[in-house]
């Protein structure tokens, strides 16, 4: 019955800290992504153009904006 154990525990130890990584990862990329989508709509990735100053970004901007406010009316 010892030696069963001592495997579960093993088990269980291994499964901890793979959860623990992968929770961490995600984190991790989480954090970087939002920095690189932060530093896209302030302009520090495309030259001092911010995402809403480009062709694509400007109706997209506006389209983001009346749909928030479908949701989160500004009134």
């Amino acid at each position: 019955m010892g030696h069963m154990m001592d495997e579960l525990i093993d088990k269980t130890d291994k499964g901890l800290a793979f959860r623990l990584f992968r929770v961490s990862s995600i984190l991790i990329f989480a954090a970087v992504v939002t920095a690189l989508i932060s530093m896209l709509f302030q302009g520090w990735l495309l030259g001092g153009v911010s995402f809403q100053q480009t062709s694509v970004g400007g109706p997209l901007w506006y389209i983001a904006l009346f749909l928030r406010d479908l949701v989160y009316p500004s009134t």
